[in-house]
């Protein structure tokens, strides 16, 4: 079965499908992933002026309001920039996307 390219667009449930129950191998396009790398950027920008990100300088949930110190976005931009999975291990199609 061929890999299934993200590109930003056109995923069926057809396909998470596959993914999950039969192992279908995932990648990312060259340009969805350079869209990626445009839309971290102006996140990281954001970050340093101050600007609360949900998720990436914040907390969620409940922690919403707590602020992330910079050490640990910066761990969560190695394992981002190293393609492990964040800890969705319960998810199934996110670990193999993951990996």
């Amino acid at each position: 079965m061929d890999a299934l390219i993200l590109n930003g667009s056109g995923l069926t449930l057809e396909d998470i499908w596959e993914v999950v129950y039969l192992g279908r191998r995932v990648e990312i396009s060259e340009d969805a992933f350079k869209r990626l790398a445009k839309g971290r950027e102006i996140m990281q920008k954001l970050a340093n002026e101050g600007k609360p990100i949900y998720g990436f300088n914040r907390g969620v949930g409940q922690n919403k309001d707590v602020v992330i110190d910079d050490e640990a976005i910066d761990l969560k931009i190695r394992r981002c920039s190293a393609r492990m999975p964040l800890g969705c291990s319960h998810i199934t199609a996110m670990k193999k996307c993951g990996r």
